[in-house]
């Protein structure tokens, strides 16, 4: 009975929540089930998950398909996004009975940003704190600005992974069992399928909560048990990581992607964004300090903003307390804190609005001592005794965890003013993780550590608030005056929607969703984004192989493409095309050309394409054509194949015949990824040649390279002789006996 009870009650909550989200995003109600947030990220996650559930659906649910349908013919091309793993069976929910994606992607999204709130119910219920005080904490985490001002970003939403995450942890720090092994290890999984920003962002108070809980217990570290355990969870950790993270460790070590300073110093925050109060419609006017350009808002919002103000006045407060529990040592500590924080804010607000002052301007280079103190005393604090209560051991670890990552959120420089005018004052305290690179060279949007600082005040509030409500129980009743402020400032944040079902009405994408499956799908324009994604939501359920797609790196095969078609290069965009195998339909936004051509001053070449290109069909917003079939003459023929299409299709058909009866007898070979695996002599007339490629040379990441050349010596034959010597048509890959089987 008691555990009927408490499963409804978290299933009220989450109802709850999500009923209240939705209430405070006014525009999204309108478009839950034929429309989206207006931004290209919401149509590529959707189409990610589109892709997961399709899968599922098909019996896929243990690993994903890496090897996607978009950038092709790259491999691991779901890597160079979020899994969005979990998520997806969400996803498949919704799909599998309706066949609508958009309440399949705005369902997915309510349930995990509802999820978010339970989430951090449950985490400060673990900690007996009141059940209505929990209860705010989870709508207080929900209805932050941060959520609320970019959440169309669908990954944004997924914030439920940080208290999902330390629950299980915490439980299994309380007491370390098999069973709490194995459901830490779960938590993992799930939240490194989903998200692995959040995942890695969370790991900072993870590491420092272990750590201050190891100290006040440093009675586990004599316990044999513990360490079996602690090596589960290790070997488990590796494990997950191993099977689900080894392509984006793959495109990382061998496709060279990684972040670079320069990409730090565009995504990183300043410190004056966390004080940036035009994202709260109650303290408008109030204070409105200059900021860079976010795609997140930092501050924390009035309701949060005046808890954590009285948290920290009543933590002030007590320190000087004569009866309070501090050791000299720990209030010693405290107060350091409290004067450097003072000096770090007051360096940065003189230097905002009084830096004509000579002795300001000399004051940025202090902020790195500062802020390298601060960040040293937080670690010391971990190590103080007399913090064995659990509620404290809680909050010393997160707040250790808020100051790394608030510093991380400032990127490798502590900066002030605008992109045009951007300020260095000092270095940052964690330069050097910055500069190796190491650590942070797959992360984008230093911003977004900004959640770990909001979720530890969320916590210390609750905590606060907690004492203050088991003295006095009426104050429960401000709560619902305070999550109405919250609503009421979410519904005067900005909302970008857009009706997106009329692109399905077009007659070309339906007719292109029914083109051969070994076909390949290539939009022009690839630019901008919001027109580049279109393509995507066109063919969400069909499938085909694209070689478009958008994620936060890009193959180098499409920036190639991209930079060519920014000058309408069509010829060489052909040429590049012709290469690669399966077949290449082309589609092209008429409307979107048009639109670009104006404003590039050029015009799209249209005539262009005749020499290359058959239409098969246009509508009113896209055209959609054929590569002529073409007899080549080159000295090296070239295909691009991805490596699953190659392996399934081991075999190398084609014609070729000699232009020159002299040539007979000239030899030819094939080169699979360089390496010659073939040869054989060309005829006088047309013949037909069938070569098996060996599976062990197949398997290169950006795509498998197949050639078929007629080697020459060094000064025997010039190029254009070369160029006359042979003909090569109907290239095509087909299933093998060794592939059949």
């Amino acid at each position: 009975m008691h555990i009927f009870k408490s499963i409804l009650e978290k299933l009220s909550l989450w109802a709850v929540l999500a009923i209240t989200v939705l209430y405070s995003i006014p525009p999204w109600r309108s478009y839950f089930f034929d429309g989206l947030g207006k931004h290209w990220d919401t149509k590529v996650m959707g189409y990610w998950m589109a892709w997961n559930a399709h899968n599922i659906l098909h019996g896929n649910i243990l690993v994903p398909r890496f090897d996607a349908n978009f950038f092709y013919p790259h491999l691991h091309t779901l890597a160079f996004g979020e899994m969005l793993w979990p998520e997806s069976f969400v996803y498949a929910a919704f799909w599998a009975p309706s066949h609508n994606l958009f309440l399949a992607f705005n369902g997915t999204m309510l349930f995990f940003w509802s999820l978010a709130g339970l989430c951090m119910y449950q985490l400060l219920r673990e900690y007996n704190i009141d059940r209505a005080v929990a209860g705010l904490a989870g709508f207080i985490y929900c209805l932050t600005p941060f959520m609320m001002a970019f959440y169309i970003e669908f990954n944004m939403t997924l914030i439920f992974i940080i208290p999902f995450l330390l629950l299980f942890a915490v439980r299994w720090l309380h007491n370390p069992t098999y069973g709490h092994t194995f459901l830490f290890c779960l938590a993992f999984f799930i939240s490194i399928t989903s998200c692995i920003y959040y995942t890695f962002m969370v790991a900072f108070p993870l590491m420092f909560l272990v750590t201050a809980h190891l100290n006040a217990h440093r009675s586990l570290l004599r316990d044999k048990k513990f360490y079996l355990l602690s090596a589960l969870i290790i070997a488990g950790v590796l494990a997950i990581c191993w099977v689900y993270l080894r392509p984006y460790m793959q495109l990382r070590m061998e496709g060279g992607y990684s972040r670079n300073m320069q990409d730090f110093m565009i995504s990183h925050a300043q410190p004056l964004m966390y004080l940036d109060m035009r994202s709260s419609a109650l303290l408008w006017h109030l204070f409105t300090p200059p900021r860079r350009w976010s795609e997140t808002y930092l501050f924390p919002g009035t309701v949060l903003a005046l808890l954590s103000i009285l948290y920290w006045s009543q933590s002030f407060i007590n320190t000087f307390r004569n009866h309070f529990s501090q050791s000299t040592l720990s209030k010693a500590v405290a107060v350091t804190k409290c004067v450097l924080w003072v000096l770090f804010w007051l360096i940065i607000l003189s230097n905002t609005y009084f830096r004509q002052l000579p002795i300001v301007q000399k004051s940025g280079p202090f902020l790195f001592p500062i802020t390298l103190s601060l960040l040293a005393l937080y670690i010391f604090s971990l190590f103080l005794p007399n913090n064995d209560s659990p509620k404290k051991i809680l909050l010393i670890g997160l707040a250790a965890g808020a100051v790394m990552c608030f510093f991380i959120s400032l990127g490798p420089a502590i900066t002030i003013g605008n992109d045009i005018h951007c300020i260095k004052l000092a270095r940052g305290p964690l330069a050097r993780l910055f500069e190796s690179t190491s650590t942070f060279d797959a992360v984008r949007g230093l911003t977004r550590f900004a959640i770990i600082v909001l979720f530890y005040l969320i916590v210390a509030s609750a905590l606060m608030l907690d004492r203050m409500v088991k003295t006095e129980k009426r104050l429960i009743w401000l709560f619902p005056i305070l999550i109405v402020i919250l609503i009421f400032e979410g519904q005067h944040m900005k909302y970008r929607y857009k009706h997106y079902a009329g692109l399905f009405n077009s007659p070309v994408m339906k007719r292109a969703r029914n083109l051969p499956p070994q076909s390949v799908l290539f939009q022009i324009p690839t630019t901008p984004k919001f027109i580049a994604t279109n393509i995507v939501m066109n063919t969400i359920g069909d499938f085909h192989y694209l070689i478009n797609g958008m994620s936060g790196f890009l193959p180098k095969r499409f920036t190639r493409l991209n930079g060519l078609l920014r000058n309408w290069e069509i010829s060489a965009v052909t040429k590049r095309l012709r290469q690669i195998w399966p077949q290449v339909y082309l589609i092209i936004d008429r409307r979107a050309t048009q639109w670009l051509a104006t404003g590039w001053h050029k015009p799209f070449p249209w005539d262009k394409l005749d020499d290359d290109w058959k239409l098969m069909m246009q509508d009113r917003q896209y055209a959609l054509y054929q590569l002529h079939p073409k007899i080549q003459r080159e000295a090296r023929i070239i295909r691009h194949i991805r490596a699953d299409e190659l392996k399934r299709n081991s075999k190398i058909t084609f014609y070729a015949r000699s232009l020159r009866s002299s040539a007979g007898g000239k030899r030819f070979r094939i080169l699979l990824n360089g390496q010659v695996v073939s040869r054989d002599i060309l005829s006088v007339d047309w013949k037909q040649y069938n070569f098996l490629l060996p599976e062990k040379y197949i398997g290169r990441l950006t795509g498998d390279q197949v050639i078929l050349e007629i080697p020459h010596e060094k000064l025997l034959l010039s190029t254009v002789a070369i160029h006359s010597l042979w003909e090569v048509r109907d290239i095509r890959f087909t299933p093998s006996l060794r592939s059949r089987h």
